[in-house]
């Protein structure tokens, strides 16, 4: 299910079929059974944990990416806001210009306003 949304949530058509082939992969895998050992529950076992723990690696990385695109999106939206804000303030004739040395202050001025 997490491999799946990442499928979902990829739009490149090469990497959306890479994802198909990596699903349909761990769909046909089997266990690996060790006969040899003093019971096959045992190496079942740990099949099955590593699955669970390859998921919770998949399931951190989506996360990660998901907390790394929403920050870059609000840096856009912060960035693309202050634009407007300033060219409203022209258009009202409140655009003063100012040294490129204070624009950092003047910019913190007048978000605060």
């Amino acid at each position: 299910m997490t491999m799946l949304e990442c499928y979902e949530h990829t739009t490149d058509s090469l990497e959306q079929q890479r994802l198909i082939q990596m699903i349909v992969d761990e769909m046909a895998k089997r266990p690996r059974i060790n006969l040899s050992g003093n019971h096959f529950k045992d190496s079942y076992n740990i099949e099955i944990s590593c699955l669970k723990e390859k998921q919770k690696l998949f399931r951190n990385v989506i996360n990660m990416l998901i907390k790394d695109e929403f920050k870059a999106n609000n840096t856009i939206r912060e960035y693309l806001e202050k634009t407007y804000r300033f060219l409203q303030e022209q258009i009202d004739n409140k655009w003063s210009y100012n040294d490129p040395e204070n624009l950092e202050n003047e910019m913190n001025k007048r978000e605060l306003i």
